[in-house]
Formats: structure tokens, sequence, C-alpha cells
């Protein structure tokens, strides 16, 4: 028998919220109790969607829950407050907010464009011909949803690179230190940044740093990461660490790798190297993204097929599953998972992305930003289980009272 895993992740003066999975029962929704001193205050089941978990392969994503407490809690009592599922009580997260997270994760980029021009990149810079930048007004707007927004979730990349804003610096410096812990980017280290950038971002308090790259071949690096240089890379990956060690807290280190025919047979030694060696609080194999605009002559050389991707799954058998995320393509992913491989999540084809208006949905929703201040909240229509549709798209800065914005999503008004 496997135990659950999961967290308590908000703990607030009259709801506790997080999530609870059973990796040998992954279609399960588990029943989950909020205890005061051995009194039960309220009962549900963890059977709410999160974007979170689903993004992480955790089941079907469908393990979070909110209980509403009877009354107000004090921060004695909060502290006191445990949850309990038929298998025993739920670890408190690294950092459990106060406040009810109305949004699961904000993707945003503040900047739209990036220095490399990857042939296997999900967004097409064909006619990009300038690198539009976020300016302090509407930084300042997005701030406002951090409290909102659980550990870990607040993106500050999402498409692009953020190392080209000319003031990123001094935004990092600019978080909020109670809110930081939120908040992470992914970047390329494709850029030379001086060592100052390195300090602030190591005293920075954010959650983690999102580390994209392939391999630690320069000939394979330089061609799938086209208009980089391994040289350069590798000094700002080595001025990273340095930075990260000589600092009391940094943020965690997540690495991003695609998995192609080119770095296939280098794969589990580079992630058993970045584990053990390179401070990787966890590393992510991703299958591609496929687009019309990807190269059709680089995914026919490159893409692995179904034997590439059990010879991959062999080679990380054996490292530890909750330090590897492998993101496979759909049709292998039933037959991994029969086999207890690492947590695979399907790369599924996207819905109906038409725009429509959400009369109501359940929150948390995510939220989308642009460097331009533009905001689309998304959520999901609880009346079935369709794809994720638009509730609300405008500026940032006209956002006036933010409870009474996503109470008027959540209910219409």
């Amino acid at each position: 028998m496997t135990i659950p895993v999961g967290y308590m992740d908000e703990c607030g003066e009259r709801h506790v919220a997080g999530w609870v999975h059973d990796p040998a029962r992954p279609g399960m929704r588990l029943p989950v109790r909020a205890e005061l001193d051995g009194a039960v205050l309220a009962q549900g089941i963890a059977a709410r969607r999160r974007a979170d978990l689903h993004a992480l392969g955790i089941g079907d994503g469908a393990h979070g829950f909110e209980l509403l407490l009877p009354h107000p809690l004090t921060p004695e009592e909060r502290a006191r407050l445990t949850l309990h599922t038929e298998d025993g009580v739920l670890t408190r997260a690294p950092v459990v907010s106060p406040r009810r997270s109305l949004l699961s994760f904000v993707a945003m980029d503040i900047v739209e464009n990036c220095n490399l021009r990857c042939p296997f990149c999900v967004y097409d810079y064909a006619e990009t011909r300038r690198t539009n930048a976020m300016t302090e007004e509407v930084f300042e707007a997005a701030l406002r949803l951090l409290p909102v927004t659980g550990a870990g979730h607040f993106w500050l990349s999402c498409l692009h690179e953020p190392t080209l804003h000319p003031r990123f610096a001094e935004f990092l410096r600019r978080l909020p230190a109670e809110h930081a812990p939120n908040v992470f980017f992914t970047t390329n280290l494709a850029k030379r940044m001086p060592a100052t950038y390195y300090a602030t971002l190591a005293a920075s308090g954010l959650h983690h740093v999102n580390l994209s790259f392939e391999s630690l071949e320069p000939a394979t690096y330089e061609r799938l990461r086209a208009g980089a240089r391994f040289r350069i890379f590798r000094e700002s990956w080595d001025a990273l660490l340095a930075a990260f060690h000589a600092a009391p807290q940094p943020p965690g280190i997540r690495y991003n790798l695609m998995a192609y025919r080119s770095n296939l047979a280098e794969l589990p030694g580079l992630v058993r190297h970045l584990i053990e060696d390179r401070d990787a609080m966890q590393v992510e194999i991703r299958d591609t993204m496929d687009r019309a605009h990807i190269p059709r002559d680089f995914a026919a050389a490159e893409y692995l097929d179904r034997e590439g991707w059990l010879r991959l799954m062999d080679g990380l058998a054996g490292l530890p599953p909750e330090k590897l995320v492998v993101i496979a393509p759909p049709a292998l992913v039933a037959e991994l998972a029969r086999d207890g491989r690492p947590a695979v999540l399907p790369n599924t084809a996207p819905g109906d992305a038409t725009p429509r208006r959400l009369p109501r949905a359940h929150t948390p929703f995510h939220a989308l930003v642009r460097a331009s201040g533009e905001i689309m909240v998304m959520g999901r229509d609880p009346d079935g289980p369709g794809p994720d549709v638009i509730a609300a798209q405008c500026d940032l800065r006209e956002i006036g009272d933010l409870d009474a914005f996503f109470e008027g999503i959540r209910y219409g008004s």
C-alpha cells in the first residue's frame, strides 16, 4: 500500500486548502478532514481541479480541496490545525498562505521576445521585430496579484526571456519579501549578466528558477539552442551557482530539458549530474509541443519515437522519482504509468480555443499577463469537462478591488 502525498498550502481565518493524491489509485478522490485539538471542524473530498497539479503530472490534476471553517480561527489555532486523510496527517507546505488562492497560477511575461531562436520553441518569432518591455506602471499593477497566488505559482516569464528586460534586476528587488516565495521564472542563461545580477537573484527570496538547456556537449547545445554560445551559458551557470552557494537562502533550481534523438544517450547521465552535482530541486524532461511553425526537417530528425521514449525511461530508472518529471507523448502515458515510471503528464492536444465569456466558474482561476498589461483570466465551465475558457479580459491597471473583481467573475456579476 502506498502513502498518499499532498500538502496543506493555505490556512486562513475561515478556510483551509491543499491537495492529496494516492499514486497507487490515481483516479481516486480522497476524503480529507480538518481537525483542531482532536475536534473535526470540516471535511470534504479532494476533487478540485488545480492547474498546478495538472502541470506537474500529479494524477489528472483534480486532487485539490478547500474546506470552509465554521468560525474564524486565531493565528494560534491556525498553527494547531491539522488535515487528515484515511492514512495519516498531511504535511504543511514550506509556505502556508493565510489567504485564499484566487489564482492557481499567473503566467506573465515582462518582455515579448527571446535572445534565441530554438527550432522547437512553442512560440513563433517569425514576425517579431522588436522587444516590447513591461513598464514600471504595469509591473506595479501585476504585483497586486501576488497575495492571491499560491507559493511558486507566479511566473515572471512564460514564453519569453526575462533577462532581456533592461530593469529585470530592479524588478526582482521590488518584489515584496513576504510574497517573493510565490514567484519563479525561466531563463536560458545564454546572455551575459553582471555579478550584481546573480547576487540580487540569490537574495531575491524567489521560490525557484527554471534553467533551460538540452546538452553539455557544445555542438549539440548550440544546434538545439540556436543563437546561443555554450561558453557563455557555462560561465553564466557557474556564476549563478556560485552566487547561490554564497547566499543563506537562495531560490531552488529546477532544470527544464527537451528530449531529442541528438541528446537521448546523454540525458540519463545529465539528469544524475544535475541532481547530484548541480543543486537540482527537480528536473523536467519534456516532449515537444508540436506546432505548425516548427521546421518539419527538425521534427523528422529529432522527435523521439516510441522506442526512443522507452529507452529514455529505462535510462532514468533508479533516479529519485520526487526529483524527476517526464512529460511524454500521449500514446505512452498509460503504458509508462502502468510500469510505475516517474510522474508522466500527457501532452494533450488543445481543445476549442474560441474565446467565450464564462458565466460562472469555480476558483481558483489562472491568469495570463502580457508585457502590455493585458490580463486574461481563465477558468473552467462548472457545467462540463470542457477546455479552459476566458472568464475575463482587460487591462490590469483598470482593475480596482481585486476581491470584487474575482467574485464578480465567479458569480457572473
